[in-house]
């Protein structure tokens, strides 16, 4: 899904969304709303941090292009981030929608395993 990106770096990815939290946060003195969500294709599951406005526009089991957003690396670990500039369209892509991914919870992380049906 990221091949070559560095950190900070702006992307685009496709994906499906797996998991999300039921609630936003409110974080930081500017109160903004954050959700968790994690996002896989066929080879990866990645968390990727939705902020304001784009929460709504995500839903669990839905396949997105996500355009727009900011890639932080910490070492192996990497973390997709809306930015106010980023686009999130709904897919018809019948491969990720056929997607089941095991683990997709962050409690369930470290037994991922993604399969294809």
């Amino acid at each position: 899904m990221l091949q070559n990106a560095a950190d900070m770096d702006i992307i685009c990815v496709t994906a499906k969304v797996v998991y999300k939290d039921s609630e936003p946060q409110i974080v930081g003195a500017s109160k903004l709303k954050k959700s968790n969500c994690y996002i896989a294709d066929q080879t990866t599951r990645l968390k990727l941090i939705v902020w304001e406005n784009n929460i709504e526009e995500v839903n669990v089991e839905e396949v997105y292009s996500f355009k727009q957003v900011r890639l932080r690396r910490d070492g192996q670990t990497a973390v997709l981030n809306t930015t106010v500039d980023t686009v999130i369209e709904k897919k018809l892509d019948p491969n990720l929608k056929q997607l089941v991914v095991e683990g997709a919870t962050p409690e369930e992380e470290s037994e991922l395993n993604i399969k294809v049906d």
